[in-house]
């Protein structure tokens, strides 16, 4: 074997070996309350007129609460909002419902929506289920506070 053969088997084993002593970082979780992820709790499911099923749940880390909503095509998460603009957090031992649908029609071609409001907070939210994705936004007034039921 020659010289250049040799070097050349040389530099590839080299680069064999270090690309094998290279692995992947790895992420070892602490094993207390505080670092260990939790699921959301769920709180309340049921219907949202006829295009949604909506759940309604929390962060057990923080008790900030959120719903999802699942309609026919998309479905979409948001976080709830007090009247005042603050995040809904959770509150042990009370009862919580979903929304309460004021209107739903389709919009356009491609899209249902529903107009609800929390019966908690009297915040307004609007989902749109379309074809291929959906959304979900509380509902703001021109000054950009939040709009509240009634209005």
């Amino acid at each position: 074997m020659t010289k250049r053969k040799k070097l050349a088997v040389i530099i590839a084993l080299s680069l064999c070996i270090s690309l094998l002593a290279c692995s992947a970082e790895t992420t070892s979780y602490e094993t207390d309350d505080q670092s260990i992820f939790k699921t959301f709790t769920v709180v309340a499911e049921g219907n949202v007129g006829s295009y949604a099923a909506q759940t309604i749940m929390y962060d057990p880390d923080t008790q900030v609460m959120y719903a999802y909503f699942d309609g026919s095509y998309a479905g979409c998460v948001t976080k709830l909002y007090n009247a005042d603009g603050t995040y809904k957090l959770y509150s042990p031992g009370k009862e919580y419902t979903t929304f309460i649908v004021i209107a739903e029609e389709n919009v356009g071609s491609y899209a249902a929506q529903t107009i609800m409001y929390d019966p908690d907070t009297q915040v307004m939210y609007s989902f749109f289920d379309g074809s291929y994705a959906g959304d979900v936004t509380e509902l703001y007034n021109a000054d950009t506070t939040l709009k509240l039921y009634p209005y």
